[in-house]
């Protein structure tokens, strides 16, 4: 009778270990896969912003070249427009109903607020290769021209500066990281817009991060 409970006991036992060891094994998968989704997910945001860039500096080649050089950064807004929609196979999101054209909402570094007018308010949205280029029309001639991309198109998350959208200052008719010297937002004045551990509700945090993506090594893997 004693070795019959005893059996009963050892198999509860077993069986309550067995639930534990199950347990972990699908919480570790699970935070594995999640890492690993991460992962991935960054590494395509840092290959788009790459591409992005080469595409970039292409339509400012053309830009150039149909403008004369024109330096006024509200007219030449339109030579840009042009060259994107003319000398690349795009997708212009103003005519089109198509998937890369569903743009959600955009956010900060952090997700804790909406990305600032400021960095586009008006203006044309372009998808090139699954990249969202979005082109801030100036309204005066002394206005900044912005160019934000989305690395991995405006329908696909997370949709937040810093990680997938990054902003572009065109100067002189040529192409700057924002962050870098000479552009809105410099990090060697406004470092605080790029920490990604910032509780900050402003609506610029991460505005500044293009430079660093660039050039540190290890921004993306700081992100996760």
């Amino acid at each position: 009778m004693i070795n019959i409970f005893k059996n009963k006991y050892y198999r509860a036992v077993v069986l309550y270990k067995m639930a534990i060891f199950i347990g972990f094994f699908i919480i570790f998968v699970s935070m594995t896969t999640v890492i690993a989704i991460n992962r991935v997910q960054l590494a395509r945001c840092h290959v788009g912003l790459k591409q992005a860039l080469s595409i970039l500096s292409q339509a400012l080649v053309f830009a150039n070249f149909d403008s004369n050089n024109e330096k006024r950064p509200d007219i030449y807004y339109y030579y840009l427009v042009d060259a994107f929609n003319t000398h690349f196979e795009s997708t212009n999101c103003a005519h089109s109903k198509e998937l890369a054209c569903h743009i959600g909402e955009y956010y900060t570094m952090n997700n804790k607020a909406k990305m600032s007018s400021l960095i586009f308010r008006k203006g044309a949205k372009i998808s090139i290769n699954n990249i969202l280029f979005m082109i801030n029309q100036p309204r005066f001639p002394e206005d900044a021209l912005l160019v934000i991309i989305d690395s991995n198109g405006g329908n696909m998350k997370p949709n937040r500066l810093g990680h997938d959208v990054f902003v572009f200052q065109i100067i002189n008719n040529r192409v700057k990281a924002m962050g870098n010297k000479g552009t809105l937002y410099p990090l060697n004045k406004y470092k605080f817009y790029c920490n990604n551990k910032s509780t900050s509700h402003d609506e610029l945090l991460g505005v500044n991060c293009t430079y660093n993506a660039f050039f540190d090594d290890k921004y993306f893997s700081r992100l996760w």
